[in-house]
């Protein structure tokens, strides 16, 4: 009996202990919990202070940005060009590529014109290519600069890793090739990135370019009619500004206008602009003044400019229209046909990008016509070119803005009311005379002019 009772306390005593155990687990278990969300709590806080001090520099790595001039803007015309009819348009690929570092550079000239806080430089050399860019960013303690730089070495056999800086941060070399892999394929398509890579058949830098040597790759053609498809989507998807329809309604009221008007000698543009956005007005009683204003712009350039344009909105002209295009023909401002082109691309080309964009562009056609051969640099056409860019910017501004443009063209049909005096600005200038007058884009003598124009619009009644 007492060996009974012993044996039930001692069972008593081990269900005590395996309770105190059970509740010192349970309670160990409620003491970590905080501390692993305290982890990841430090781990979200910390993390990216931590990406800033590495990835963020105080000074750039490029110090003198490229300026565009005329050698460099016949540069990238002539590497885009290349590269569009030798890969992007070719059924097989080419054997070799040639490509300089003044294209290469030219490039960079033409895309920190249009986003000045970016600047870029390509240095070729037989001990590689190497690529640097800087991008500006807000102050911060940590710095102003991201500064990226991209190393590639010779490569006689395929494509070695390319060595890869982002601030102080180098990316392993194992896992650089596995990353440009990946950031193509995202660009190309699935497979695509890897597929254009592995045809490398290697790299051969020497003093000022590079030569891309190309392995047969079967399905190149496919490959290629995918990726400009692909490109194609995006760029519709992007680029799509207004609705077809509502472009066509502006459009069809500028054809019966153009039909109208048989005269022999030359119409303002003004006489145009002043009907479309009276419309422009009548349809956006109830609201959508920038929406209208957009579309009228465009139907603007694709009758005053290019069909071309119909890529930002879809499809607008009718088939058998020719006749309204030839009476379009005859439109002017300040009695010039060229900028009355100048205007129409600049303003729709500013409903479809940023004011930067459409400057740039303007500049880089300048720079070519100051080349051999060219019509000359012309500040009269960059005059042209900012008249439309401000007249976008004031037609899309705000709805106040929009409906204050809709209801001054309406009252008034004078280029006076939005086209800007063009009397003592040079043009026809050669590189050599732009360059004696002016030094260059970054220089204070072309900046002085350009602001001579602004202050020019600024003084037009639409912009006051």
């Amino acid at each position: 009996m007492l060996s009974s009772a012993w044996h039930a306390g001692a069972a008593r005593e081990r269900r005590r202990v395996a309770a105190r155990r059970e509740q010192a687990s349970t309670s160990g278990h409620r003491k970590r919990w905080p501390s692993w969300r305290w982890r990841v709590l430090a781990a979200v806080i910390l993390l990216p202070v931590l990406a800033t001090v590495v990835l963020i520099d105080r000074d750039p790595l490029v110090l003198e940005a490229q300026e565009l001039t005329s050698e460099r803007a016949i540069d990238a015309r002539g590497l885009v060009s290349r590269v569009r009819s030798e890969v992007l348009l070719a059924t097989r690929p080419p054997r070799d590529l040639v490509i300089t570092e003044n294209e290469m550079n030219g490039v960079a000239a033409l895309a920190r014109r249009a986003m000045p806080r970016v600047s870029g430089r390509v240095n070729i050399t037989p001990l590689g290519v190497v690529g640097t860019l800087t991008v500006r960013i807000p102050s911060t303690p940590f710095g102003s600069y991201v500064n990226v730089t991209v190393e590639w070495p010779p490569s006689p056999d395929g494509l070695e890793p390319p060595g890869i800086c982002v601030g102080s941060l180098r990316v392993p070399k194992r896992l650089a090739l596995p990353i440009t892999r990946l950031l193509l394929d995202v660009l190309l398509g699935w497979g695509n990135g890897r597929a254009m890579l592995d045809m490398v058949a290697g790299l051969s830098p020497g003093d000022g370019q590079m030569t891309l040597a190309f392995h047969p790759l079967p399905d190149f053609a496919a490959r290629m009619s995918e990726i400009r498809d692909r490109f194609r989507q995006t760029r519709d998807a992007a680029i799509r500004v207004s609705e077809p329809e509502r472009v066509r309604a502006y459009y069809e009221q500028l054809v019966e206008l153009a039909a109208r008007t048989r005269r022999p000698h030359r119409i303002s543009l003004a006489m145009y602009l002043s009907p479309v956005f009276e419309l422009a007005a009548q349809r956006s009683a109830g609201g959508g003044a920038v929406e209208e204003n957009r579309a009228a712009i465009m139907a603007l350039a694709i009758l005053f400019g290019s069909p071309r344009f119909e890529l930002f909105t879809g499809p607008v002209i009718p088939g058998g229209e020719s006749s309204a295009i030839r009476h379009s023909s005859r439109t002017t401002l300040a009695d010039r046909i060229d900028l009355r082109l100048h205007f129409v691309y600049s303003a729709a080309l500013k409903v479809a990008s940023d004011s930067g964009v459409s400057f740039a562009l303007g500049e880089f056609k300048e720079m070519l016509d100051s080349a051999a051969g060219g019509s000359g640099f012309s500040f009269v056409d960059l005059a042209a070119d900012r008249a439309g860019i401000r007249f976008a910017e004031e037609a899309t501004a705000s709805e106040d803005s929009a409906r204050r443009l809709q209801g001054l063209l309406a009252a008034d049909m004078s280029e006076g009311l939005f086209f800007p005096s063009l009397d003592a600005l040079p043009e026809g200038l050669a590189e050599a005379e732009f360059r004696q007058a002016y030094t260059g884009l970054e220089a204070p003598a072309y900046r002085a002019a350009v602001a001579e124009i602004d202050r020019r619009l600024a003084e037009l009644p639409l912009y006051q």
